[in-house]
């Protein structure tokens, strides 16, 4: 019910935006192309323009969140949600591995603009729980870049990703969980930022994760702030879910948005994908998906593919 709903508003809106943008122009453009006064235009049709003119402000204020609509209504749509962040999604979460445990991520990652193509091969993400409320975490990968006013591809080690987890809430006694994951990138001495292939560091992320169980689903949610040593700086807000299809397969999707303003001319990114047991230690990690919203630096198609390794004492 609330799918269907979601989607007659998203109808009618962009119905509105459609009446309001092309209606007045479509009455007019006889006396615009002859040249007139709109002399010999009948008066109820210049009444008519006279009203629909000033829904053009609205109707342009609703055309700039269109994209969050639909991705907010796709997501509304997904089955019921029960899953945990991180690879192969973006968003992460409250989760760490346990105290005394290895979780080993190795991937081909693939984010591709309209204007850039950035694949890492191998894509490693190193992450240790040091207690069970506290996560050690590194990541880096060997880049591929098609990038503007280069010739050929370009390839290097990509900046370092140091993070920090920390869960101060857990659900058992707050009703939820919660956490902290400050995340530091740092460059490497391989040239690749002159080249670039990485961007110039060091860059601050500082997100917050929360979720909640519902009996036979959970909820995860992040929102974050990124500061950027040579962009402007980010508002990050990312909602994720999933569906346990068996017992070692889970089906998760994702909606994320990325901007200069929080949820306002944002990079909306939705993504969908799967996690599969291989057995007691190992996990197929896959996903993919693509951007709603237009631009030459906004993501236009995201890709994940890897291996998960669980390593150490057994999580409690």
């Amino acid at each position: 019910m609330i799918c269907f709903g979601g989607f007659v508003l998203f109808c009618a809106l962009s119905c509105y935006s459609t009446l309001a943008f092309e209606v007045p122009f479509t009455l007019l453009r006889p006396a615009r192309t002859a040249g007139t006064n709109y002399v010999g235009i009948p008066m109820r049709t210049r009444f008519l323009v006279l009203i629909l003119m000033p829904l053009r402000c609205a109707a342009a204020a609703l055309s700039k969140t269109s994209e969050l609509l639909v991705a907010v209504t796709l997501f509304v749509c997904a089955p019921p949600l029960f899953a945990q962040g991180g690879p192969p999604m973006v968003v992460d979460d409250p989760d760490t591995p346990g105290d005394g445990r290895w979780e080993i991520n190795s991937a081909y990652t693939d984010r591709r603009t309209k204007q850039a193509r950035f694949r890492s091969f191998p894509h490693v993400d190193v992450n240790y729980g040091l207690g069970d409320h506290i996560q050690l975490k590194y990541e880096t990968g060997w880049v591929f870049a098609n990038v503007p006013d280069a010739v050929g591809v370009r390839s290097g080690l990509d900046n370092s990703l140091l993070g920090v987890k920390w869960r101060f809430l857990d659900q058992d006694n707050t009703g939820f969980n919660m956490s902290v994951y400050p995340q530091l990138q740092v460059e490497n001495s391989t040239g690749s930022v002159a080249r670039g292939i990485a961007d110039p560091g060091p860059n601050l992320f500082l997100p917050f994760e929360v979720s909640r169980d519902f009996r036979r689903f959970k909820l995860v949610g992040e929102v974050g702030y990124h500061f950027q040593r040579k962009d402007e700086n980010e508002w990050v807000f990312g909602i994720l879910g999933g569906l346990p299809v068996s017992e070692d397969l889970e089906l998760l999707s994702e909606v994320r948005s990325t901007g200069h303003k929080f949820l306002n001319h944002s990079d909306v990114l939705f993504n969908i994908g799967l996690r599969k047991g291989l057995g007691s230690h190992c996990k197929l990690l896959a996903a993919v998906g693509r951007g709603l919203t237009n631009g030459p630096d906004r993501t236009s198609f995201i890709a994940y593919l890897g291996i998960q390794l669980m390593l150490g004492k057994e999580k409690r």
